[in-house]
């Protein structure tokens, strides 16, 4: 068993994409409306991996909290000066841990908490 897609819901659809499009370097994988008022996008990282953002036209949003998409990267130090260029709210970090993983936290356009992992 593997995991396919994340869904997000969102009422800005198209600032979801572009954030992740132009932040953190997803494309967009799909697009369309299954029924009046609803529209559905993928967008995927460069292996494959999806998250759906859904416009359901009720205005549902994600409205969780504790629940954070982790990303592997080579640079968090260089990760934060990025996110920062563009604008994006950083949570906390980086920090390192005992072990020596570095750990940097950011908010996403929809709220959701994306966390950024360097492994020693």
């Amino acid at each position: 068993m593997e995991i396919s897609f994340i869904t997000v819901s969102t009422t800005d659809i198209d600032g979801s994409i572009a954030f992740y499009e132009k932040i953190l370097d997803f494309k967009q994988a799909r697009r369309f409306s299954p029924a009046p008022g609803m529209e559905i996008a993928f967008v995927e990282d460069q292996r494959g991996h999806q998250i759906e953002f859904i416009r359901d036209g009720r205005g549902t949003t994600f409205s969780g909290t504790g629940i954070s998409i982790g990303f592997f990267v080579k640079n968090v130090d260089e990760v934060k000066k990025h996110l920062e260029k563009h604008g994006v709210e950083i949570l906390y970090g980086p920090v390192t841990t005992g072990g020596g993983v570095r750990l940097l936290h950011a908010r996403d356009i929809n709220g959701l908490t994306l966390g950024f992992v360097q492994q020693p």
